[in-house]
């Protein structure tokens, strides 16, 4: 089986505004790369596609490719990141990113995962509550809106 390289922001380190080259190996390791892919939660330009396109780099957005988009791939698997629930402040969702709480199922499986927040059982109801009916909603393409 080939090998796959892959760059973009987050885990792999923030690379907003720099340039990256993959040659035909990765590190020195002798590993020939045989895929290469751009990810993004944003949107790729329609020159960003073009390229792509030309230079062989599979893309994945939010949106992007229409058919099998970043989204539509998270919302079949029922992942949904922890920023997603909206009964919680900007700094506890920081808080449970840095203790390694990056999934709305994450809460679920282990309700202690909220226990360094400190908050009121009625709070932490709410929130285990959004997160329940979060992962019962039905899959949806992307960009549909549910009657």
């Amino acid at each position: 089986m080939g090998q796959a390289a892959a760059a973009g922001p987050g885990y792999l380190g923030d690379l907003v505004g720099r340039n990256v080259s993959i040659n035909n190996t990765l590190d020195g390791f002798g590993t020939l790369i045989d895929d290469v892919y751009g990810f993004d939660v944003g949107s790729f330009t329609s020159e960003a596609i073009a390229y792509a396109t030309c230079a062989g780099v599979e893309l994945l957005g939010w949106g992007y490719p229409a058919d099998n988009s970043l989204f539509m791939r998270m919302s079949r698997a029922k992942i949904y990141p922890i920023t997603a629930l909206t009964h919680l402040a900007r700094a506890e969702k920081r808080l449970l990113i840095e203790q390694g709480v990056i999934a709305v199922d994450e809460v679920l499986e282990d309700r202690r995962t909220l226990d360094a927040l400190r908050l009121p059982s009625g709070r932490i109801g709410k929130i285990l509550a959004e997160a329940e009916g979060l992962l019962a909603l039905p899959h949806q393409p992307y960009g549909t809106v549910s009657p």
